[in-house]
Formats: C-alpha cells, sequence, structure tokens
C-alpha cells in the first residue's frame, strides 16, 4: 500500500512548494490550489502567514521527509545491510528453483520471505534493490510536473530525460524476474558458482544441504529417487509447458521496455505540440503545418491506446494463462539465446552430478576392476 500511493503522496507534499507568480505579477507567489480560507476561496498565497500553504510547511516537510525520502531509505537498509543482501539473492535463487515456501525448504531466508517478499520477489536475485530505482523515477517525474509547471515544454524535456535514463538502465540490466526468465538466472547462479564466486557458491552449498535433507526425508520411499541437476533446478520439460509465446513476448522486461518507449514517445510528443512550428501562420492567417499538427496527434492516440491494448493483453496472460493464437504462431519459433545456453548448461549439469552422486561403494568397485584390467593387460 505505501509503494502504490508513493506517487500520489509525493505530490501532494510537494504542492505546497509549487509556488509562481500571477501574470501580470502582483509581488507575491500562488499555490495551485484554492482554499476557503484564502481570500474567501481564491489563490492561496506561499509563504503567507494568513493562507493555508503556510500552516501545511511544517506537515509537508514531514512527509517529504518520513515519507518520500524515509521510505526509499528504510528499503535500502532493508535490502542491502546486515547481511540481508545474500539472504536475499539465496531466496530468489530458491524461488527460481520452485522452493522455499516452507521453513525447511527455506531455513535462512524464509522469514525474510514472509515479512518482506512484496519489496523484492519480482526481481532477479543481484537485482532486488531495484524497487529504489523506482522509487527514485517517480519522485524524479513529480518533481519536474510540479517544479516546471509554468514551463510545459522545459518540464516534458526534463521527463523525457527521466525517462531516457530508465531506458537506458532497464535495457543494461533487466532485472524483472518472470516466470521466463527463472532458467536463465539459474544458468547465471550456476556459472557464477563454478567460477569460485563466494557468495554463489555459498549459496549452492546451503542449496544442496536442503535438497540433501530434503532427500533424508523421502528415504523410506520405494526406490531410490535419482538427484539431478534438473530435480534441483526444474527440468527441460518444466520450461516447455510454457507456450513460446509466452516466453519471449510477456517477459516482464520487455513489458517494461515497451511501456518505456511508448512514454517517451508520448512525451517526445508533447515537446513538439509546445515548439512554434504548429502556431506558423501563412498570408490568409490560417494554421501552416495544420497537418503535421494532426498527424503528430493520431500517432500519439495510436500509441497510447497500442499501450493499453498491449497491457491489457499481458494482464489477461497472467491472469487466465491465455495467449492469442496470433501471438503464438508470431513468436513461437523465436528462443532467447540465453534460453537457449541456460538449456544447455543444465544438460550439461545433468550428467555431471548423476555421476558426482553416485553410490560410493558402486565407484569403489568400478575402481577395482578398472585395476584389475590393467594389470592383466600390461602383465604388472
Amino acid at each position: 500500500l505505501i509503494y502504490c500511493v508513493y506517487l500520489s503522496c509525493t505530490t501532494r507534499a510537494l504542492e505546497v512548494f509549487n509556488c509562481s507568480p500571477t501574470d501580470p505579477d502582483d509581488g507575491w507567489e500562488y499555490v495551485s490550489f484554492t482554499d476557503m480560507s484564502c481570500d474567501g476561496g481564491g489563490l492561496c498565497r506561499c509563504w503567507d502567514s494568513e493562507h493555508l500553504p503556510a500552516k501545511l510547511l511544517l506537515p509537508s516537510l514531514l512527509a517529504l521527509g518520513i515519507y518520500t525520502f524515509g521510505f526509499p531509505l528504510f528499503l535500502f537498509w532493508l535490502l542491502r545491510c546486515g547481511g540481508r543482501k545474500e539472504l536475499l539473492k539465496e531466496d530468489q535463487i530458491l524461488r527460481a528453483s520452485g522452493l522455499g515456501e516452507r521453513l525447511a525448504t527455506n531455513p535462512r531466508a524464509y522469514h525474510m520471505r514472509v515479512r518482506y517478499h512484496k519489496m523484492y520477489y519480482y526481481y532477479k536475485p543481484g537485482k532486488t534493490y531495484w524497487m529504489l530505482i523506482i522509487l527514485g523515477r517517480k519522485v524524479g517525474i513529480a518533481f519536474c510536473a510540479l517544479i516546471f509547471r509554468t514551463n510545459p515544454g522545459f518540464m516534458l524535456a526534463t521527463i523525457v530525460l527521466i525517462l531516457f535514463i530508465a531506458f537506458s538502465l532497464q535495457t543494461r540490466h533487466s532485472p524483472y524476474m518472470s516466470a521466463s526468465q527463472r532458467q536463465i538466472v539459474l544458468a547465471e547462479h550456476a556459472i557464477k558458482a563454478e567460477g569460485g564466486d563466494s557468495t554463489h557458491v555459498h549459496i549452492r552449498q546451503n542449496i544442496n544441504q536442503i535438497h540433501a535433507s530434503e532427500a533424508m526425508g523421502k528415504k523410506g520411499k520405494a526406490g531410490r529417487t535419482k538427484q539431478t541437476f534438473s530435480s534441483i533446478f526444474g527440468t527441460k520439460k518444466d520450461l516447455e509447458k510454457q507456450p513460446a509465446a509466452i516466453t519471449f513476448f510477456f517477459d516482464y522486461n520487455t513489458v517494461e521496455l515497451a511501456l518505456l518507449f511508448c512514454a517517451v514517445l508520448v512525451c517526445l510528443a508533447g515537446v513538439m505540440f509546445e515548439s512554434d512550428r504548429f502556431k506558423a501562420t501563412d498570408g490568409s492567417g490560417s494554421l501552416r503545418y495544420v497537418w503535421q499538427r494532426d498527424l503528430v496527434t493520431f500517432i500519439v492516440i495510436f500509441i497510447v491506446f497500442s499501450s493499453f491494448v498491449y497491457l491489457a493483453i499481458v494482464m489477461l496472460n497472467e491472469i487466465t494463462g491465455y495467449t492469442p493464437r496470433c501471438l503464438k504462431n508470431c513468436c513461437q519459433k523465436k528462443e532467447n539465446a540465453m534460453m537457449s545456453a541456460a538449456n544447455a548448461i543444465q544438460n550439461h549439469k545433468d550428467d555431471q552430478i548423476e555421476m558426482s552422486i553416485l553410490n560410493p561403494s558402486m565407484i569403489n568397485a568400478a575402481a577395482y576392476v578398472l585395476l584389475f584390467l590393467v594389470f592383466i593387460t600390461f602383465d604388472l
């Protein structure tokens, strides 16, 4: 709830400081809202002790300090300090493996998941801080929309800058861990663990202990269950159960990029409308470039409508699992290169782990037989 109303509450707190003069200037600055205490319902003057903005100054400062800046600081402390960074990374790797919903399968980070999972469960293990980036983007847009309200062209230009930075960061990091990204997350974890990364080596040891305890709990079952990399990190069949269109088209990172791109285009169109080009007239006094203005208008309407349709399709897929057939036909043969690499790593690790978990007595017997054959072959 705090996150959902963050932008609205920040905007309301900043409105008290959104002071601008009138035209013509009477020597005072005014806020954008009115109140009955301000000259019987007129505009409220800033820095006037008899008007409402001066009375709201202290509550607004408290709201900005505790909520606008205090909430991100609390998130930073929660997500990055006190050894919780590694705990959250381990919890997200367990989530990608389909584990961690019980204390037995998540002994170290289970309580963090129960209490604070809303703060980080959307993101990859190394990007659990990404909510801070989103909050910073919201604060920047709210600040620009209020402070530069009297100059719409400059306001839109600064918002385009913020959105472009957000788009670049999203492209660089791809922080969201959708269902289609879990195999890639596990493959990256396996690569880093094999490369000797101390954090991932420790996490892999903890996960192996979890699976060992789970295997001990199933000891009484008939037949011994073979422990493979697929049982730890998910099987290829589990991935194939997901439609290819969902894997390619409805990745959360792709959705975020598409919506940010639409937002940048809409703001750029606003900058075009604020320019003097569409105000130019010919000799008869008619607008010279009215057709260009109408063209930009229809393009903006199409972009906004398309983004809403796209978002509706994604939401429909998330709620019902239904994907339009046309999207399946377009995307079913396309596979992400990283996903292919993740499948190859998974198959390779299956063979390695199957060999490593063989019964030691069987390995010793095979070694004795091999040694005996060597003695016979070379007459030693």
